[in-house]
């Protein structure tokens, strides 16, 4: 939920003390088993004038000038294959996401919840770890990911996918 990250990560360093400011909740991961149709109520859930939902593992085309439910235009899986309606997809996301939390009610509807115990703050730090020790830096997704085809002039990739 775009709610739950309160700062940008600035380039350099990070200390532990950014992270917290980045993500100050201590959500855990969570999983669930969604059908395309449920993940496209949550994409549809996610996106309206003034947010985007956050997300990782696909491509999300919208406008939020249509009504909702008309909003999301495109959603593809990595390779650009279309979300099959009624095909089972694996979804990560936070317990407060995962239990209905911000209107995701479709969420706590899905099949076989799990909270694994980590926190998503724990999990970055360990992500950014091992990406420093590989010489690896930490790099903002590619442009085009989340693209808002609102008739007004659209929102920058790093204003829809903070």
């Amino acid at each position: 939920n775009a709610g739950g990250l309160r700062a940008d990560l600035a380039a350099g360093d990070v200390t532990m003390g950014d992270v917290y400011e980045v993500m100050p909740f201590d959500n855990q991961i969570a999983t669930v088993t969604l059908t395309g149709a449920q993940v496209l109520e949550v994409l549809e859930q996610g996106v309206s004038p003034t947010n985007c939902v956050q997300l990782s593992g696909l491509t999300l085309v919208y406008d939020p000038d249509r009504p909702r439910g008309e909003r999301v235009l495109e959603a593809r899986l990595p390779g650009g294959k279309r979300i099959d309606m009624a095909a089972k997809y694996g979804v990560a996301t936070n317990d407060f996401m995962a239990q209905g939390g911000d209107g995701y009610t479709m969420l706590a509807k899905g099949e076989g919840l799990t909270l694994p115990g980590l926190l998503v703050r724990d999990v970055l730090v360990r992500d950014m770890e091992r990406r420093g020790k590989a010489g690896q830096p930490l790099v903002a997704p590619a442009p085009g990911r989340i693209v808002n085809q609102a008739a007004k002039a659209p929102a920058s990739e790093a204003e829809v996918s903070r």
